[in-house]
């Protein structure tokens, strides 16, 4: 986004804020609530900036059996409490658990 289009949302919506508050006699501060939104808006973008990067730099991730058999664990779980599949999750779990296990090879406990 622009900061020409970003700077105007904030001055309709500072304009919209002070009518607001003139109208109702609200005690809100529509200059402390644009600088705060402005603040938090100007951490989202650099945060999404550096993670865009972080996932540039690890193109080998994507190739790997081991992150997508961890990623299925997680959306097969999610997807199975959310769509009431009616599958126990714990059976989906210990079953990607083992394959991912194996693919690390290492000694997976049990309890």
């Amino acid at each position: 986004m622009k900061r020409k289009t970003l700077l105007s949302m904030f001055a309709v919506l500072t304009v919209v804020l002070t009518f607001f508050k003139s109208q109702f006699g609200l005690l809100i501060n529509p200059t402390a609530v644009m600088a705060g939104v402005g603040s938090v808006l100007l951490y989202i973008f650099w945060e999404a900036k550096r993670d865009i990067q972080a996932l540039s730099q690890q193109k080998a991730k994507w190739a790997d059996p081991k992150f997508w058999i961890s990623f299925l664990t997680l959306v097969i779980a999610s997807v199975n409490e959310q769509f009431g599949l009616h599958l126990p999750a714990e059976v989906i779990i210990s079953i990607l658990t083992i394959i991912v296990g194996i693919l690390f090879k290492q000694k997976i406990a049990t309890t």
